[in-house]
């Protein structure tokens, strides 16, 4: 057997990287668990209170099909921001908004409001990802159910 020609490496190593691409999108929407909102389906409204470094309540239990307003209040002495999905969905330096899950910053005193709509049972992770907040403990949980 002949070892493999250049352009044969290429087409798979091209094959190789659609198929790390597909399923990094995959589970992108997966840990997300939804998608954006509309604000005139709200099936319940959940208040959120982001501090120095924490969340209130840091867990949250829904299930598949609610629509849910997140209603973000900063009371903390620094910007936070409220973002739904695993970290490495989000890049720190990015500013997030509703389309990906985030509200953006929220500055001392502020509040904001994320509507999200859960398609999936599973569980997935919120949390404040600037600077470094959430590796001090800013995260939370969200728990969809069928």
């Amino acid at each position: 057997m002949r070892p493999p020609t250049t352009r044969t490496a290429r087409v798979y190593l091209a094959a190789l990287g659609m198929l790390v691409l597909l399923v990094g999108c995959s589970n992108q929407e997966v840990a997300t668990l939804g998608e954006p909102g509309d604000p005139a389906e709200v099936d319940r409204t959940v208040a959120v209170t982001a501090e120095e470094f924490s969340f209130d309540p840091d867990s949250v239990d829904v299930s598949v099909g609610d629509t849910i307003e997140f209603e973000i209040t900063n009371e903390g002495q620094s910007q936070h921001e409220f973002a739904i999905g695993t970290q490495h969905e989000h890049d720190p330096g990015m500013a997030h908004d509703a389309s990906s899950g985030g509200t953006g910053p929220i500055n001392p005193g502020e509040q904001s409001t994320l509507v999200w709509t859960f398609t999936e049972a599973g569980e997935t992770s919120f949390a404040c990802y600037i600077a470094g907040h959430n590796e001090q403990g800013m995260t939370g949980t969200i728990t969809v159910s069928e």
